[in-house]
């Protein structure tokens, strides 16, 4: 056939094949105001997952994770501030109640309510000397596993032999699917399950765990080429499994800054401290983490280079927030109420039994003395058929019964006169030795008194006694 192109014509320009950036084009899309300044992001990891549905009734869930991602673009620092969920913490939608941080999810609403996660946000704020903390990722259970599954699991060096749920896991580098991560996340043990010590304790293990868990799940979706669809995998999940206020234009500026991130370099914190239990009196030994002081002032100054005893004025100006007092959050503290608590108890179920007991001596100091053995009849009866045993007195004035009495009653009088400011040392010992003595005083006239009749039980506290410092507000869950 005949050629019928237009010799005259101007040739084609020859192009090359030009690769198309998929980061540039992604650029375009991105908002990365986000960035301006330093910005705290709060990744939240909430104990739900379908099968706790009704799991012993628990309906209520706690935000068990909570990490501040800290991303200061000027300086290129990246941080994770571990915050313990035992923290022993003001909540600020409830300033009057004892809290532990997990419980703040709670205190703002239910999961998976924006307003909740919110609430868990100014708990954290509170936490890193009031500075602010506006974003948040929030997921829980379901989400983490359908994460890792979706980017076709981690390798990842696994520090401890396990077991979760009758699924076991050996120490050592390892393919991990969805389950498997989330399963290594959430195990709290300080020991493996052959026994050998494990240098870090419970939940203190954890928290790091997590935090490399987390870094190792961002160094497979940055590595893997997964940036790219990083809006693609968040539209997938549910709502109800995965709650954030970052818009996705935002998101995908977080995501496209990650590039020059390095999981190496993430510098790590936890703002920890000690666990102590029964501090508030509870039957359940609870215990708190009460976060050492000095160690929030250090990590606050690492990573956003301010000091909240000495620079509260620059942090005012700066930041425009006001440092907390956290005077009321020391174990100190927290010893001093806990020791208030336990005295009104004691007072008022003390008294309830004491007068009991008293009732009981005084109907038997009304009872003849017994006789002398030669003044009893041989068949150890009365002429009326009451048993000898029963007829006569049982506790003479100057016996065990009375004398212990005496003293409890001096050791009521003692612990009522110290006044419930006193030293939470003193109101201890004074405790232990009323709830002992209580206690053998009842075996001495068969009334039972328990190790519980002493317990602090919260839900119950503030129409039963009418008492201004007694809290009813105990947001944790034993479970």
């Amino acid at each position: 056939s005949p050629d019928v192109t237009d010799i005259n014509a101007e040739p084609a320009e020859e192009t090359p094949d030009a690769t198309v950036d998929p980061y540039e084009e992604l650029s375009k899309q991105a908002d990365f105001s986000i960035l301006e300044n330093t910005v705290n992001i709060l990744l939240i990891g909430v104990d739900y997952s379908p099968e706790r549905d009704d799991w012993r009734g628990k309906h209520t869930y706690h935000s068990d994770v909570m990490i501040v991602l800290s991303i200061n673009k000027e300086t290129g620092q990246v941080s994770m501030i571990s915050l313990p969920r035992d923290s022993y913490a003001q909540i600020p939608a409830d300033p009057d109640g004892i809290y532990k941080l997990n419980a703040s999810l709670n205190c703002g609403g239910e999961w998976p309510e924006p307003a909740a996660c919110e609430e868990v946000c100014r708990a954290a704020s509170w936490m890193i000397g009031g500075l602010p903390v506006k974003y948040y990722y929030a997921v829980d259970m379901t989400a983490v596993k359908d994460l890792v599954d979706k980017i076709g699991g981690v390798y990842f060096n696994v520090d401890i032999a396990f077991k979760m749920a009758g699924r076991k896991y050996e120490a050592g580098w390892q393919q991990m699917d969805g389950q498997a991560a989330l399963d290594y996340m959430r195990v709290r043990k300080d020991k493996d399950i052959y026994g050998n010590d494990n240098s870090e304790e419970g939940d203190k293990a954890r928290v790091n765990r997590q935090k490399n868990m987390l870094v190792a799940i961002f160094e497979k979706i940055k590595n893997s080429g997964y940036l790219t669809q990083i809006h693609n995998i968040i539209s997938a999940f549910d709502s109800n499994h995965l709650v954030t206020n970052v818009p996705a234009d935002m998101t995908l500026g977080l995501a496209l800054y990650s590039r020059t991130i390095n999981g190496s370099d993430i510098k790590m914190y936890s703002m920890s401290g000690s666990y102590i239990g029964r501090v508030f009196g509870d039957p359940s030994g609870l215990a708190f983490a009460f976060t050492n002081q000095s160690k929030r002032r250090e990590i606050i100054w690492q990573v956003y280079g301010v000091d909240i005893v000495k620079q509260k004025d620059v942090i005012k100006e700066k930041f425009g927030v006001t440092v907390p007092s956290y005077s009321d959050y020391s174990l100190a503290s927290a010893k001093r109420l806990g020791a208030k608590m336990k005295r009104y108890v004691t007072l008022n179920h003390a008294e309830k039994l004491l007068n009991k007991m008293k009732a009981k001596l005084d109907a038997d100091a009304k009872l003849p003395p017994e006789p002398s053995p030669t003044a009893t009849a041989s068949s150890g009866t009365e002429s009326n058929g009451v048993s000898a045993s029963s007829a006569y007195r049982k506790y003479p004035s100057d016996g065990r019964e009375w004398t212990l009495y005496n003293k409890c009653v001096e050791e009521y009088n003692r612990l009522d006169s110290v006044g419930k400011s006193a030293d939470p040392d003193v109101i201890e010992d004074l405790l232990a030795s009323i709830h002992s003595d209580i206690k053998k005083l009842g075996g001495y006239l068969s009334i039972k008194v328990s190790d519980s009749t002493w317990y602090v039980i919260y839900n119950s506290w503030w129409g039963k006694f009418n008492q201004p410092y007694v809290h009813d507000k105990i947001k944790v869950d034993p479970r």
